[in-house]
């Protein structure tokens, strides 16, 4: 006996059965379940649902070894095992992995939007850093020591950004340079 099953979708391709979820519909409730785990959680959640999918493949094709009757079962009963039951529950267990590798996805490109907002962040802070090195024609005694107080706390916060980077080991080369030598242009 044999049947056709869905295959999966090619990389990239849009992730139905998460959008679904995700937005309340179709296991939603898994989705739901799954969405604030870790990713070594969401990781053992994909192994267990392949190890399914790959036994519900093995009755389909062999169907006797894990049913022992199965020879003696009404003709329609085996049709609807092998040809409704197992495929359907594959399919279903297709789609929660599709939610939870979503779920993967939707980590990274948060990871992707922080890593963004955080090079954004940095720019403007070093923009700011620079115009207080810049003394205006005219200034006052007090303008000054404003601007100077400015350009120590713009360097504050660059260099403890660039520390709480290093304290998590993030890769700060990808943002350029980061905290100038107080007092001097960053050399970027």
């Amino acid at each position: 006996m044999s049947c056709r099953l869905k295959r999966e979708e090619p990389e990239g391709a849009s992730n139905l059965a998460y959008d679904i979820a995700k937005e309340g519909g179709k296991h939603s409730g898994f989705f739901k379940q799954y969405v604030g785990k870790s990713n070594t959680e969401i990781h053992k959640g994909i192994q267990s649902i392949e190890k399914q999918i790959a036994e519900h493949q093995a009755k389909i094709a062999n169907p006797e070894k894990y049913i022992p009757n199965f020879g003696q079962l009404d003709p329609r009963q085996q049709e609807a095992l092998v040809n409704k039951k197992w495929p359907g529950d594959i399919q279903r267990l297709m789609e929660q992995k599709q939610i939870l590798e979503g779920i993967l996805k939707g980590d990274n490109s948060m990871e992707e939007v922080l890593k963004d907002y955080l090079a954004d962040l940095i720019s403007l802070i070093r923009d700011k850093y620079k115009e207080t090195l810049a003394e205006a024609s005219g200034e006052s005694d007090s303008e000054k020591s404003f601007r100077l107080g400015a350009n120590m706390a713009y360097y504050d916060v660059l260099d403890m950004i660039e520390s709480q980077l290093q304290s998590f080991g993030i890769d700060r080369t990808q943002f350029g340079a980061i905290a100038p030598v107080i007092g001097e242009q960053l050399n970027e």
